[in-house]
């Protein structure tokens, strides 16, 4: 019985997270209310309350659902060619690039996240993204630094402004895909192709 339980709370679970996807993309966030997922979902807005306080958990739940967990990431690049960590970071950059874009559910997400405004509810979405990213470039950064000491670097390459700017190129592709609703051709391998030769002696 308490295995049927859990097993009904998680699909609960998922139904209304769907149903947010659903809602948040058609109306936007703001437009949204927690009724208007409870009726797409099929379940009662007490249900909806039961297992999200707001709209903004409901946010960073989406977000957390298609991305890879920070750890996970690390795990990756440990288990790639530590010879060459340059080269496992340029795979990754464009493994992670293509894969999101080909998924359907995580460009919604992030094109809700994108739409959506600075309302008070926004805030914890915000903070939770800004740990995010922060843990991300982290490994980013720590992958550079292992290049630099291995002499894949070219002088005056600092890890960290390396990181940053990897990323900022990175979002700018992704967004750029999102913006135009997957119809439009990104040169997302050309791109970071000729960033990591810039990095390069």
């Amino acid at each position: 019985m308490a295995r049927r339980t859990k097993d009904e709370s998680e699909q609960t679970h998922a139904a209304i997270l769907d149903a947010a996807i659903e809602e948040f993309f058609r109306r936007g966030v703001a437009r949204t209310t927690l009724q208007d997922i409870a009726k797409t979902s099929g379940y009662t807005r007490g249900a909806v309350y039961h297992h999200f306080k707001n709209k903004g958990e409901i946010i960073i739940r989406l977000l957390e659902s298609v991305r890879l967990p920070v750890e996970t990431i690390r795990k990756e690049f440990a288990e790639d060619n530590l010879n060459d960590p340059l080269g496992a970071l340029h795979r990754w950059s464009k493994n992670a690039i293509h894969k999101l874009a080909n998924d359907e559910r995580a460009c919604k997400v992030h094109w809700i996240y994108l739409r959506s405004d600075g309302r008070e509810e926004m805030e914890e979405v915000y903070e939770a993204e800004e740990e995010k990213v922060c843990g991300v470039s982290e490994i980013i950064t720590e992958q550079l630094d292992k290049a630099r000491k291995l002499g894949q670097l070219r002088p005056g390459v600092e890890p960290r402004v390396a990181s940053a700017a990897l990323y900022a190129l990175y979002t700018g592709l992704y967004y750029n895909y999102l913006r135009a609703g997957g119809s439009k051709e990104i040169p997302f391998d050309l791109t970071l192709d000729t960033f990591f030769r810039g990095l390069k002696p």
